[in-house]
């Protein structure tokens, strides 16, 4: 008999404490809320986390530019990658504040951003 993955009923953020720390570098405390599952609450830790690294991404091109900038996060990172993978920004605003999961495409966005992409290209 095989195992059928969790249906995900709840938000990502309904398993932060406190939910509108999901998406921030704040502090979280993570549970399983009522109609919850225990896998269900790893993704969404794990949504978090990836999220997090995407917004606080260094950009390779602030420290050499001409004007060098104070925040050197790549700011121009999500309008690439949902250029390339084809959502929407608003999607991805959405997941990153955990309104909603991130899907197949949104992990291999997010995936190749990370760890695929050549940073300096």
């Amino acid at each position: 008999m095989s195992k059928r993955s969790p249906t995900l009923l709840l938000k990502p953020r309904d398993y932060a404490v406190p939910d509108y720390a999901f998406g921030t570098t704040a502090a979280i405390d993570w549970t399983v809320p009522a109609g919850g599952d225990e896998l269900s609450r790893r993704f969404a830790e794990l949504q978090h986390r990836l999220v997090v690294a995407v917004a606080t991404r260094p950009d390779p091109k602030a420290e050499v530019s001409r004007r060098p900038r104070k925040d050197l996060t790549d700011r121009t990172a999500i309008a690439r990658m949902s250029r390339s993978w084809s959502f929407s920004r608003s999607w991805y605003q959405s997941a990153s504040q955990g309104r909603t999961w991130l899907h197949v495409t949104g992990l291999a966005a997010v995936t190749d951003l990370l760890f695929l992409q050549d940073p300096h290209h």
